[in-house]
């Protein structure tokens, strides 16, 4: 049975791969016919090229949807949906890629014509491509795999800047329960010396009222023996 998601994968490449020769063809035409192709032709083309590059944006999030879907998931090795990822992050790659190109309206370097047509061709359709001319062509294919090497070395610094991250906000974490366990701590410190407060300002008060008393009743006997011998 066909793989679904594999085969919305491929669709998405050929939508990229139809864009970027588009915008290829339009900047050649353009830089070869000057001012006599005519402005209709341009708009044309560049509806084409705008539909096309909604089209696999739109395929790009429900790929990226389907992927962390839990029946996908659980139906695939880790490895699997590890090596899909990337195969998403590529294509988002080209995504973006595209996006910059048609709306700033500058020609495709050598590292993004290397990142549009990895994935999606050989070497040896490389060689006979039209993106590539001269020596372009030679330069091309001994970077290929440098380009990759690079594109893996940034993906390690930035899981690894991940780790890193997650470490501190763990420790981060211990750090404010720790907090919150002294707080509840001092806090029934607190709360003992405000009951003790309270019982000692009661035993004062009563004891305040007992000598009160004493003194009245002294002051009354007092006032009795001087009138018994008066």
């Amino acid at each position: 049975m066909p793989d679904s998601w594999l085969s919305k994968y491929q669709n998405a490449l050929q939508i990229c791969r139809e864009a970027a020769e588009s915008i290829n063809d339009t900047k050649i035409e353009l830089r070869n016919n000057g001012q006599r192709k005519t402005s209709s032709s341009v708009n044309d083309t560049n509806e084409h090229i705008k539909k096309d590059i909604l089209n696999v944006s739109s395929l790009a999030e429900n790929l990226k949807i389907e992927l962390w879907d839990p029946k996908l998931i659980s139906s695939k090795t880790q490895g699997e949906i590890e090596r899909r990822q990337n195969l998403l992050d590529s294509l988002m790659m080209k995504i973006q890629i595209l996006n910059e190109a048609f709306n700033h309206g500058r020609k495709f370097d050598n590292s993004e014509r290397l990142e549009l047509l990895s994935s999606s061709s050989g070497s040896g359709e490389m060689a006979n491509n039209q993106w590539l001319e001269g020596d372009e062509v030679k330069s091309a294919l001994q970077s290929s795999q440098q380009f990759h090497q690079k594109r893996v070395q940034v993906y390690e610094e930035q899981e690894e800047g991940l780790h890193v991250l997650a470490n501190s906000l763990n420790r981060q974490k211990q750090i404010g329960i720790n907090i919150g366990k002294q707080a509840d701590y001092h806090s029934e410190i607190i709360d003992e010396i405000n009951e003790r407060a309270v019982s000692s300002d009661n035993q004062l008060r009563h004891l305040t009222t007992r000598m009160q008393q004493v003194s009245a009743n002294r002051k009354k006997s007092t006032f009795g023996l001087y009138t018994t011998f008066q």
